[in-house]
């Protein structure tokens, strides 16, 4: 009976690992985009939607005075309050001169957190690009053969018990994983 039980548990583990949704991509008319380069990715991301983001951050961060908790992504969680405010505000006045300009970013480039530049913005991109993806409100040309993605596979890992999402291209080259960017499970393996 043991036994039995067991092997139910595992089919379903197995059937949860695998399971994966398909996202179409919407048709999206993006007047102005921010280029993500990833590994096997070029991802056009419309800068109204950062800029929204961006812009909300304001009222959320106040009612949450500017709590580190407020994100996901690794990057903000070993700051203070005092230094997610400041960080806010120094890449506001960033995205204000820069938001005109051509952007393009590569996850292959080390950005450090408190950049004076227009780099500042991609820990608040890495935040909201996985739901970007999820929802298809972005363009994503495979780099080799350089082809535009008619969808976008997620599949979900699991790691330490949480559930992350990973975008895949059609032919299952990797988009973008959650664990590269939010990485909740290297900080709870070293506490």
């Amino acid at each position: 009976m043991k036994k039995l039980y067991f092997l139910a548990l595992a089919l379903c583990c197995t059937s949860f690992l695998k399971a994966q949704d398909i996202v179409k991509i919407q048709p999206l008319e993006i007047q102005d985009s921010i280029i993500y380069q990833t590994k096997n990715a070029i991802i056009s991301i419309d800068k109204v939607d950062l800029d929204a983001y961006l812009t909300s951050l304001d009222t959320v961060l106040k009612q949450r005075k500017y709590d580190p908790k407020t994100f996901k992504n690794i990057q903000f969680h070993k700051c203070t309050p005092q230094d997610i405010e400041l960080h806010y505000k120094k890449t506001m006045a960033i995205w204000q001169d820069v938001k005109n300009n051509p952007l393009t970013y590569s996850n292959d480039v080390m950005m450090l957190f408190w950049m004076e530049n227009e780099r500042i913005v991609v820990p608040y991109l890495d935040e909201i690009l996985p739901d970007l993806l999820a929802e298809g409100r972005v363009r994503v040309w495979e780099k080799l053969p350089r082809s535009q993605a008619p969808f976008i596979q997620i599949v979900i890992e699991v790691v330490q018990n949480k559930a992350y999402r990973v975008f895949k291209l059609k032919n299952g080259k990797d988009i973008l994983r959650e664990t590269d960017v939010f990485m909740e499970h290297f900080m709870h393996s070293k506490s």
